[in-house]
């Protein structure tokens, strides 16, 4: 493992294209990406996944989970 800090089975099964910071203070976080009304990317597919990395008071990384990974498809349906 790259961090000792990682959990067993939690793999990025996803490029890191686009990175985004996200603090939560409660356990839940939401993430969006704005895509433009443009025909060159209707059916394009994008890949999306989260990577928590959790740190107590001290702001020591305490574990480092992820999420499944999804599978996204632009277009109105």
């Amino acid at each position: 493992a790259i961090f000792a800090q990682g959990q067993p089975g939690c793999d990025v099964l996803v490029a890191p294209d686009i990175l985004d910071v996200l603090i939560t203070t409660n356990g839940t976080a939401t993430s969006s990406l704005f895509l433009a009304v443009t025909p060159s990317i209707l059916g394009a597919t994008f890949f999306h996944q989260m990577i928590p990395l959790a740190v107590n008071a001290q702001g020591a990384w305490t574990s480092i989970t992820a999420t499944n990974a999804l599978r996204l498809t632009a277009g109105i349906f």
